[in-house]
């Protein structure tokens, strides 16, 4: 796989495939390869591609894509790929830092406030024919753990697939590995509902589902399983939170293995996106256990 990186200046270019290449800039000259929250792969099969290097510039050219590096930081005059798709007369050449036209997007964190469209960012796949994916993703270890930042200043990926949409996406899953297949009780009933049940209520509700023959798969326990009301506000609105409410819910192992009995799934609503976590006793003390 060395035989697909090119350093140049402060830049590090990988060849993965004809319409896939990673672009690093690392002040330093230090560059990442561990895996990070969105990589887990970087190895592809051999590519044959061309090197055109200059004194303080370099040129990269696949069948696809031809890219022009000019040294220095990265600007939208130092780096630039033309992709050989002919799909308008002005748009095949993408600039640094630039977006492009006809990009199909991608997906959206949280469905929270959202009544009618839904504002979503950038993905991989563009009327175009090309797109920038960009690894922001803490380092992992080996196991999965987090390891800390990346040692690259800019981690890129450019997707020049053209209108070749399932190559891309295959292409991506290779880089970022497979997205898991959906157990068989997921697509079973789920039983979900905003309201402040206790242990005992919830407990009898999946007991009368069974009495009329309703079966159910999943139980989601609603966020008042965590403190909601009781949260000063200097720890967060209380969307979020993992201190269970023990007014409610005052054996929570208990209620979970009584609901598995039942051969129910459960899962338990949160709001990560809410942005704080509610750091009350009963979980700062485990918290600051694990990090020390």
């Amino acid at each position: 796989m060395n035989n697909n990186i090119i350093k140049f200046d402060k830049a590090r270019f990988t060849v993965l495939t004809d319409y896939l290449i990673r672009i690093e800039y690392s002040e330093t000259g230090e560059f990442e390869d561990r895996m990070t929250q969105i990589v887990q792969n970087r190895e592809f099969s051999e590519v044959n591609f061309d090197i055109i290097e200059k004194e303080e510039t370099i040129e990269i050219i696949t069948s696809t894509v031809h890219l022009y590096y000019n040294g220095g930081e990265f600007t939208n005059a130092s780096l630039f790929a033309d992709v050989k798709f002919n799909f308008s007369v002005y748009s095949n050449r993408w600039y640094f830092g630039e977006k492009s036209d006809g990009n199909l997007k991608g997906t959206t964190r949280t469905l929270d406030m959202i009544d009618g469209e839904c504002p979503l960012e950038d993905g991989i796949m563009s009327k175009s024919g090309f797109a920038v994916l960009a690894d922001k993703g803490k380092v992992l270890t080996e196991v999965g753990d987090i390891a800390g930042n990346s040692v690259s200043t800019i981690d890129l990926y450019l997707f020049a697939y053209g209108r070749d949409y399932r190559q891309a996406l295959k292409d991506f899953y290779q880089l970022t590995g497979n997205t898991p297949q959906l157990p068989r009780f997921a697509l079973g009933n789920w039983w979900s509902r905003y309201y402040d049940y206790s242990d005992k209520s919830y407990l009898a509700l999946m007991d009368k589902f069974t009495d009329k023959k309703v079966p159910l798969s999943v139980s989601v326990i609603d966020m008042d399983w965590h403190k909601v009301s009781e949260v000063p506000s200097r720890f967060g609105s209380g969307w979020t939170g993992y201190s269970w409410n023990r007014n409610l819910f005052p054996n929570p192992e208990n209620f979970i293995d009584e609901l598995h009995q039942r051969k129910l799934k459960v899962t338990l609503n949160d709001h990560p996106a809410d942005g704080k976590f509610v750091l009350l006793k009963t979980f700062i003390h485990r918290l600051l256990k694990r990090l020390i």
